[in-house]
């Protein structure tokens, strides 16, 4: 197991935002144990599970069955958009505080895109503090 990414400092929104972006690139390569150490995951196979459920159900509303047979037995966490390729008027991230410099326990989230298409998928994460070091935590999924 990769040690987990910290800050000596508080981050700021670029860091965060940087930090986000490369978990979920690096979800999306397949390198689960580097995603792993990125971010603090209770228990990345069952996000990965939920995750992968939750983009199952978003398709479901979004396209036609005759699309489906290319989703079918996809791994869809696979065709997660690399966000940094997107627009953040795609990613839309939003932060509960108002600074720049993030704080503890501020959530810090960003919609997920697949294949172009912006998703409803929401990933929240939080900033914590253990011994004076500063983690991103996994903290929720939501969909609208």
């Amino acid at each position: 197991m990769l040690p987990i990414q910290y800050w000596k400092s508080l981050p700021d929104r670029d860091q965060a935002l940087d930090r986000m972006y490369s978990f979920l690139q690096t979800l999306a390569a397949g390198d689960i144990p580097k995603a792993n150490s990125m971010v603090l995951v209770n228990d990345i196979n069952q996000f990965m599970d939920v995750l992968h459920d939750s983009l199952r159900k978003y398709l479901n509303m979004v396209i036609e069955d005759e699309q489906w047979e290319e989703y079918a037995d996809s791994d869809l966490i696979k065709i997660i958009d690399n966000p940094y390729d997107l627009d953040e008027d795609l990613t839309q991230p939003e932060f509960s505080g108002k600074d720049y410099v993030v704080g503890v326990n501020e959530d810090i989230s960003v919609l997920i895109s697949m294949k172009g298409y912006v998703t409803t998928i929401r990933l929240h994460f939080l900033l914590v503090e253990r011994d004076e070091l500063y983690f991103l935590k996994l903290h929720k999924l939501s969909s609208k």
